[in-house]
């Protein structure tokens, strides 16, 4: 409930401010949002742990500033989680509130200004009400991942016995108590699962009053405060996104955590040992090659389900378009017992082999692949496949010569949102890889204990470096082909 309501305030006030207001800096804002969402919740956790864990810097710079004996801040508790959990997680809402917004009629807001209502009372008796789905809609989705982020809830929980439930399930597992990792994991699917259709009816009607076809509304204007609020709201996303980040690369750099960076505490030791150990090269390309396969295919089942549901009248197209949604609502270790009991015999003993990591990241991302291809689906009118079969072409034709073309974008989009999401993942790997198997998430979770903080850092530092790269030659690509409006 915390995190959820620490991002429901956070999210929703930058949405208002990066929609409604006339703040400077809107492009450098929305920026460090999508960094913040861009970066892994286990880097992430890893560099708020380098600046507020009883040796991060922050802690001692407030002990060293204020006299203090004890860290004043205490970032391995329920609270530390909690905090964590919603900066990480308020990009969510800030996207759906944001669209909201931007969606929104002004007439309506006009109106009641000319009946004498004033800006306070627009905004709360007005807009408020009418993207009340899409704010709601937005904390749930929080809600869900909240449940499930297992790499928060360990890094922070686990050195204080402080257990959440997706890391009870992790823990029963790590016992060989399957019978309470499936009771743990009910109770978790039916928390989450509830919170799921609650959120697919509050889509339902998110766009209900949210139709921009008077126009956009006009930037309101806070006078004297523009600067400040600015100023400050730019500060709150920077320090979100690249406080833990700039906490790891100074990590990285030092013989020991802890240390300040000067010239004779820094050391290239921590990079040069991860280009010396062979687990850190298989991990990668593991990820990489895990992630890429995983991605492609579930593109191709968005695809062909989305085609299905929004270009045929076969009866089950929706039921099928909600299973295939349903994964969105199982925390990872949950999916990764069920695909464990599934697939440990024959005939399909895949558990202890590549594979099953792959089909866990397939049955997992093909859902966010599936709301990007879906969407592009309903901007493309039908009538122009519907020429093209008049003039012969059989519907594979039209497919691939008419609408895969005009697709482009959203099955790119797709491809890179499941890639992404598989790069980042952590719980399933974890609870999946067998030994050669190992990914990047699976080695930061488990060199902090046998290399040592700075080595971790310096493999965070990596994976970002990689994942921002890949990012930046994906941008080139749209570019190339699509010019500045690409994915």
């Amino acid at each position: 409930a915390t995190t959820t309501l620490l991002s429901l305030v956070s999210g929703a006030t930058l949405a208002w401010l990066a929609a409604r207001s006339d703040i400077p800096g809107k492009r450098v804002l929305r920026a460090m949002v999508f960094l913040t969402f861009a970066t892994p919740p286990y880097i992430g956790t890893l560099g708020w742990i380098q600046a507020l864990g009883h040796s991060g810097w922050l802690n001692l710079l407030l002990m060293r500033a204020f006299g203090l004996a004890h860290p004043p801040i205490e970032i391995y508790s329920l609270p530390g989680i909690a905090m964590v959990m919603g900066l990480y997680f308020y990009p969510l809402v800030f996207w759906a509130t944001e669209g909201a917004l931007l969606r929104l009629d002004p007439v309506y807001e006009e109106e009641a200004a000319l009946s004498g209502a004033g800006r306070g009372k627009v905004l709360f008796k007005v807009v408020l009400p009418m993207i009340l789905p899409a704010l709601l809609s937005g904390g749930l989705l929080v809600f869900m991942h909240s449940l499930s982020c297992f790499a928060v809830a360990a890094e922070l929980g686990l050195p204080r016995r402080r257990y959440l439930l997706v890391t009870l399930v992790y823990s029963a597992l790590s016992h060989y108590d399957v019978k309470g990792a499936c009771a743990l994991s009910s109770v978790l699917l039916a928390l989450s699962g509830g919170a799921f259709f609650l959120q697919r009816s509050l889509l339902g009607n998110a766009d209900g009053g949210v139709r921009a076809e008077g126009g956009r509304a006009r930037a309101m204007e806070l006078g004297a405060l523009r600067v400040p609020v600015g100023i400050l709201a730019l500060a709150f996303a920077a320090v979100v996104a690249l406080l833990p980040l700039l906490s790891l690369v100074g990590t990285s750099l030092v013989r020991a955590w802890g240390l300040p960076l000067k010239p004779g505490n820094l050391t290239p030791a921590n990079y040069l040992e991860l280009f010396r150990n062979s687990l850190v090269a298989r991990a990668i390309r593991n990820s990489l090659g895990f992630a890429g396969l995983a991605a492609g295919i579930s593109t191709l089942l968005a695809l062909g389900i989305g085609y299905l549901a929004e270009r045929t009248r076969l009866r089950g197209r929706r039921a099928l378009e909600l299973v295939t949604a349903l994964p969105l609502a199982v925390p990872g270790p949950v999916l990764a017992l069920a695909l464990i009991l599934a697939f440990a015999r024959p005939p399909l003993a895949l558990y202890n082999t590549p594979w099953i990591i792959v089909l866990a990241y397939t049955v997992a991302f093909t859902p966010i692949a599936l709301l990007t291809v879906s969407g592009g689906l309903r901007t493309v009118e039908g009538e122009l496949e519907e020429a093209a079969w008049t003039m012969g072409a059989s519907r594979l034709q039209g497919l691939r010569r008419v609408l895969l073309p005009l697709l482009g974008k959203e099955v790119l989009a797709g491809w890179i949102l499941v890639f992404l999401m598989a790069l980042r993942e952590i719980p399933l790997s974890l609870m999946l890889h067998t030994r050669g198997t190992e990914t990047v998430g699976v080695v930061l979770f488990s060199f902090r204990d046998t290399l040592g903080v700075e080595v971790t850092a310096a493999l965070a530092v990596v994976v970002m470096a990689i994942t921002l790269a890949g990012r930046l030659w994906v941008a080139g690509i749209e570019r190339r082909l699509w010019g500045k409006g690409g994915v």
